[in-house]
């Protein structure tokens, strides 16, 4: 399919995650910089192109591991531009700081989502069409509260992780 069209971000990015999945980073790295160059005002691009670039900073195969983290944080950063989602913003960016262990950054991007409003499509006081145009919604506190609770724990804060499951955590 790629050689019949070979503009396709489509199925650029679908090679992309195939390569992703076989972890084959710098296969997908490629992928990814071109449908970055087709379609740069794309969300989801930026975001796999930074998440490919941290799983590449994270390998052995890397030339250098600096530039590949600075790198990353560049497409993730472009992401948070494009994608006007504060939330899921703050959340990729912590996960993105929890995977490279930088735990203090972390915290501050989790507490960041935390402290978002998400509006519930259909909640009471919101108007029929407010509702239908939240209806693609997305609540990542508890995905947030899990993350930030596994941090509290290995940095010795057991009750404080309990606090955030407890508020956040529960259904």
């Amino acid at each position: 399919m790629r050689h019949e069209q070979p503009a396709s971000v489509p199925i650029k990015l679908l090679l992309g995650h195939y390569h992703a999945l076989n972890e084959h980073w710098q296969q997908a790295l490629e992928e990814y910089t071109e449908c970055f160059k087709e379609a740069p005002d794309e969300p989801l691009v930026p975001l796999c192109t930074g998440t490919a670039l941290l799983h590449f900073a994270m390998s052995r195969k890397v030339p250098s591991r600096d530039r590949a983290v600075k790198q990353a944080f560049a497409f993730l950063n472009c992401y948070t531009r494009l994608k006007q989602a504060p939330q899921e913003n703050a959340y990729n960016l912590g996960r993105a700081c929890h995977q490279l262990g930088l735990n203090t950054l972390a915290v501050k991007y989790y507490e960041k989502a935390l402290a978002c409003k998400v509006v519930v499509p259909g909640e009471v006081g919101q108007p029929a069409s407010e509702a239908l145009e939240n209806r693609r919604f997305c609540d990542l506190r508890r995905e947030t509260a899990h993350n930030l609770s596994l941090i509290y724990c290995n940095s010795g804060a057991p009750n404080l992780a309990r606090a955030v499951l407890r508020q956040y955590g529960t259904i």
